[in-house]
């Protein structure tokens, strides 16, 4: 049966579904779905299909034999065929059945999928014939004969073929999915092999992937079925080459990227045997994977060394920036001057890594914008959305069509490296000798500030404050412009620094600040004081630096001030050569000058040039030293002095072109203020401003006006705030030493550290003011009152106000400093308690040692508090540790006469926790002194006047406890229970309370006698009518007091239950008193009798026998002692 057996076999090849033309199969099982089950119309509509050719169930590898006599004989006499029975029909319209869902399995979701894995053979056949994809199973079409719950086609073996098949196209999904990549080479080593546990281990792999547990696939047999390992193969390839590309940058990431210049430039097999010393799983296999990893070490390398790199050229850098093309891009880095035409910077420049490289750039362009264009860069930290930004980017120089290159994860970095470069011209500004290179550690912890601790130091208005920061000199003022800084000792290297930098200012001779500057050395402005001193010209080795013995002397003797780290260092730095002496020093060759004091008739000091001074400092000092003596330039011009001075003095023609001199250059400023006295250096500045025109001078008033209305603004709006701060201190408790006393350790070391850190605030702002009032005063000195011209009065009368205002707030910081500085010495001279507060022991208030009621201000703590008020302390206080809880009852305020209202019964704690303080937009962590808190909001107070009655009962069974439990009874007229308060209702309230508890609380009666109230006009002794207009009687009567009275019922019930205990174990023991009472009366009665009492016969007896004496017990029983 030839003919069958091909039809079959075709049939029952699985691999050939994805051989066949797909639409043509699909065609064809249909074809064959759709004929009935009819011995002769069946195999005549199979052998007369159109589609019956050899191209679809038979390839050519399957033709039948004798195909070409079989199909003449079909058609002309089908019924002689006798090869296809009703079984074999049957088996064929399972088989196409089985092929056609198949087929349609590949065009299924995970859903579908998984439900045909899940259902059994009926769900199954119910499932199939309701989808699409499955050709005549879609709905409204079925195969001839069908019936779903039926094995007649699609039986159970062929469920089970088509449920394999759906695994496999399921599995197939799971590999295709990304995140799976990392788990594919086992399954394809497990597909590599036939299975020896059968299938254990590929249905491992397969659950690796996402695939359900409940279903077992059957391990495919190659090359039979190879579609599975076709899946995978492209993706794992891929991840292995990404996996070892990411290897190969992870290991580039550990090195030093400074190195890779020289790695760059090496051929190819020594690039790899460089890299293959080194522990990486990377395959050198191709030219490809090479030329990848140059590419990538090179960019990597770029993105990296280019943003801090020094000396590229900057017209390079921006047209690299601008770059259109890669091409372009490659030609600018070639160009820049710095790499040079390396070749690696092709291969490093790419579609991917085009942007990061140009990011880079534009780092390096920005932080090297030179001090002439910082108010573009001002203008960026300016910027108060995306569009001002990118305009002020475009006016710096970035093309308008990079603007894309600044993406939101991006923005973060060029905005600190804005911040930073701006931060480093205003160093530059008030740091001599090389600026910002002089405070790395400065730098350093700024980048670690918070953006907004940033801004306050270079946004808008406030590049002052870096001058006022490189100018502190101890810790506590560095940390008040920089915040709280991690970890603190960088605040103590940032001080060091600053000494550093305040010495070199001071020190006169520029070329010596400018060597010191470059040395890792300890200078303070004492230092530097001493090192001037060195320099002046009295001293026999600066008399004539041309002796090289009078140099190295003075060398050593800068290096015995300083102490520096490295002394090798040192003296390199100062030209000296250990194995040789000789002069190569600062000053020049044996020709350079000397400068000797002498003094001529006229006191004037004389100056002898030898030659022409190398440096305009040293010319100037020259000056300098006059101007001390005359404050008179033309007396200097006079004949008194030595040819080569009067033509170099004749260059400056004025004190205006002086003091031109004097503001551009920062040493010469330290200079004149550290040689002139005060009174000299202010008339120097009139008189070198009063030449001028009149124009000119107010115009000098007007600017002058602006700068200290700038450098006041800060401050004047911390001023009220300073000084309510102040007052609050003058008027509280610091003033007063009993109280300061009763405070915690902890909260007094937190005070003072808030109030030093306030009188610093204070002393920086009165250093801001005077230099203010100095600048006011040398402005309004040149100009008149009552001026020639309206621009002149108005300039003087506007310096005139800024002078008051000045001056006013001068007095507020100096007002303000002294009550901190005294409040420090109050509260460390104060002797404190060791951290703990007390609460009082009715629990009615919360107070403090001090008698004072205890509140938690919310802007010292995050809790929210409340603040307590009632009735004071009848028993006394009571310890309350930190952390322990303690009930209080929490009272508000209510209508009416019964004013006084319980919101509740809550845990108060002694909180110890640090606390977050915010004064003047500054946020910090104190270490709290332990505040006395609620542990929950209490609830809003109820305002009936019921509930007054209630708490009342409440606070009279509580304070009737603690009564109890220190005096063991019920109160009496010898030891009343105390009421004590300033509030009539609520001393009202618990006072009819306590009446009630003395009636009703069995075994405790006691009277109104028993009860002491001390609030002077509300006496019930001396008053017959309470607060509100209540007697006793008319309380008892009133509607509010019925309507609670069962809760006070209640509350008197499950309130005494432990009093009532004591109470009946007091009454036991009252009883066997009064019992041993009575029988000791009743035998002193008999011996006055003279009759012997029971137990006196028993005791003689006992004497008679020698016996002891029988104990009570024993009496008792009747026992006797052998």
């Amino acid at each position: 049966m030839p003919l069958y057996d091909d039809f079959i076999l075709e049939l029952s090849n699985t691999s050939a579904l994805s051989l066949k033309p797909k639409d043509e199969y699909e065609a064809a099982l249909d074809a064959i779905l759709n004929v009935e089950l009819d011995l002769t119309k069946f195999p005549k509509a199979i052998f007369d299909h159109e589609l019956n050719s050899g191209r679809v169930f038979w390839s050519k590898a399957y033709v039948p034999r004798n195909w070409d006599q079989q199909s003449a004989l079909a058609k002309d006499q089908p019924d002689v065929i006798i090869e296809f029975d009703l079984p074999k029909i049957k088996n064929i319209r399972n088989l196409a059945a089985e092929q056609r869902v198949k087929l349609g399995l590949a065009l299924c979701g995970e859903d579908v999928l998984l439900r045909i894995l899940q259902n059994n053979d009926v769900q199954l056949r119910e499932y199939i014939q309701g989808k699409a994809e499955f050709g005549n199973f879609a709905p409204g079409n079925k195969p001839k004969g069908w019936d779903p719950t039926k094995a007649d086609i699609l039986d159970e073996a062929a469920l089970n073929r088509i449920r394999q098949e759906a695994g496999q196209q399921l599995l197939m999904k799971m590999i295709a999915k990304k995140e799976n990549v990392k788990h594919l080479q086992p399954l394809l080593t497990e597909l590599d092999r036939p299975s020896a546990d059968d299938g254990v281990t590929l249905n491992k792999c397969a659950q690796d992937l996402g695939f359900p547990a409940t279903f077992k696939l059957i391990h495919p047999v190659p090359p039979t079925d190879t579609r599975l390992k076709d899946k995978i193969d492209a993706p794992l390839k891929a991840f292995n080459k990404e996996e070892n590309q990411k290897a190969f940058m992870e290991r580039v990431k550990t090195l030093d990227f400074n190195s890779f210049g020289p790695v760059l430039d090496l051929a190819e097999i020594p690039f790899k045997a460089h890299f293959s010393a080194q522990p990486i799983n990377f395959a050198w296999n191709d030219q490809v994977t090479y030329a990848w990893a140059r590419g990538a070490l090179g960019a990597y390398y770029l993105e990296k060394v280019i943003p801090s790199r020094p000396g590229l050229d900057q017209v390079k850098v921006n047209e690299g920036i601008n770059a259109g093309s890669l091409a372009e891009l490659r030609l600018k880095l070639k160009d820049g001057g710095v790499f040079g035409a390396k070749d690696f910077i092709d291969g490093a420049i790419s579609d991917e890594s085009m942007p990061a490289i140009k990011r880079a750039l534009l780092i390096n362009f920005v932080s090297n914008t030179q001090a002439a264009r910082q108010d573009k860069l001002d203008a960026l930290i300016k910027a108060k959305n995306r569009q001002e930004f990118n305009d002020a980017l475009v006016h710096l120089g970035v093309d308008r069509a990079q603007l894309g290159l600044i993406t939101p994860e991006f923005l973060p970095v060029i905005n600190q490296a804005i911040r930073t470069r701006v931060f480093e011209l205003e160093l530059d500004k008030c740091s001599p000798n090389g600026g910002h290179k002089q405070s790395p550690e400065l730098k350093k912890v700024f980048n670690k500030l918070p953006v907004s601790q940033q801004l306050n130091l270079v946004g808008e208005n406030n590049t002052h404050k870096v001058r006022q920061l490189v100018g502190a000199t101890d810790t506590t003022r560095v940390k008040y412009y920089t915040g709280k800084v991690d970890p603190a000792t960088d605040l103590d290297l940032i001080a060091k620094e600053n000494q550093k930098i305040v010495g070199l200012r001071m020190i006169h001779n520029s070329e010596v600040a400018k060597i010191l500057s470059g040395l890792d050395i300890t200078l303070t402005p004492e230092k530097a004081k001493q090192i001037n001193e060195l320099l002046m010209v009295e001293h026999e080795w600066v008399t004539d630096l041309s002796v090289v013995g009078n140099y190295i002397q003075l060398v050593h003797n800068i290096k015995g001030i300083c102490s520096p780290r490295d002394e090798n260092d040192f003296y390199t730095k100062f030209n000296i050569d250990g194995h040789r002496t000789g002069l190569i020093g600062i000053v020049g060759t044996e020709s350079s000058y000397k400068i000797k004091a002498q003094q001529d008739n006229n006191n004037l000091l004389f100056i002898e040039y030898q030659t022409t001074p190398d440096s305009p400092i040293k010319k100037l000092l020259g000056i300098v030293l006059c101007l001390e003596k005359t404050n008179d330039l033309n007396a200097l011009k006079a004949g008194t002095f030595a040819a080569k001075f009067r033509a170099d003095i004749n260059s400056v023609d004025n004190l205006h072109d002086f003091l031109e001199l004097y503001n551009a250059n920062p040493n010469l400023k330290a200079l004149l203020k550290l040689e002139l006295t005060e009174e000299s250096f202010k008339k120097l500045q009139v008189d070198a401003i009063v030449v001028k025109p009149l124009s000119e001078r107010v115009q000098h008033a007007k600017d002058t006006l602006k700068a200290v209305n700038k450098a006041r603004k800060p401050y004047s709006s911390e001023g009220s705030k300073i000084k309510s701060e102040a007052d609050n201190i003058k008027n509280g408790d610091l003033y007063n030493a009993k109280k300061i006393a009763g405070m915690p350790k902890t909260k007094v070391e937190e005070l003072v550290e808030n109030y030093k850190d306030l009188s610093t605030e204070c002393a920086i702002a009165i250093e801001v003011l005077l230099d203010n009032k100095d600048r006011i005063e040398s402005a309004l000195a040149i100009l008149k009152e009552n001026g020639s011209t309206r621009a002149e009065r108005n300039a003087y009368a506007s310096l005139k106000a800024e002078l008051t205002d000045t001056e006013k707030e001068l007095k507020v910081y100096r007002d303000s400093k002294a009550v901190f500085d005294d409040s420090i010495t109050k509260l460390q001279n104060a002797e404190t308690r060791k951290g703990h507060h007390q609460i009082e022991e009715d629990h009615l208030v919360v107070r403090a040692l001090n008698d004072t009621v205890v509140t938690a201000p919310t802007e010292y703590v995050t809790n929210v508090a409340v603040n307590l008020s009632g009735l004071a302390n009848p028993l006394g206080y009571r310890t309350l540790e930190p952390g322990q809880k303690e009930t209080v009852h929490v009272f508000g305020k209510g209508n009416g006469a019964n004013d006084t209202k319980e919101v509740g019964a809550y845990h108060i704690i002694l909180d110890t926790s640090d606390t977050v303080v915010t004064r003047g937009g500054k946020t910090t962590t104190q270490k709290s002194g332990g505040i006395l808190v609620l542990d929950k909001m209490p609830p809003k107070p109820e305002t009936e006047p019921e509930n007054a009655v209630r708490i009342a009962m409440t606070m009279a069974v509580d304070a009737l406890e603690r009564y109890y439990a220190k005096y063991g009874k019920a109160p009496d007229a010898e030891h009343p229970i105390p009421i004590q308060g300033t509030n009539p209702a609520q001393v009202q309230m618990i006072y009819f309370a306590l009446l009630e508890c003395g009636e009703k609380i069995p075994n405790f009666r006691y009277g109104k006698d028993a009860i002491s109230v001390n609030t002077g006009a509300y006496d019930p002794s001396k008053s017959t009518k309470w607060h509100g207009g209540y007697t006793e009687q008319s309380y008892r009567n009133s509607v509010f007091h019925n309507k609670a009275h069962p809760d006070t019922e209640g509350i008197i019930t499950a309130k005494t239950s432990k009093l009532s205990a004591w109470i009946k174990t007091e009454e036991e023991e009252r009883i066997k008193r009064e019992a041993a009472e009575r029988n000791l009366k009743k035998e002193m009665q008999d011996l006055r009798k003279g009759a012997q009492t029971p137990r006196a016969q028993a005791l003689t007896k006992a004497q008679e026998h020698g016996a002891r004496e029988l104990t009570d017990e024993e009496h008792r029983r009747g026992m006797k002692n052998g």
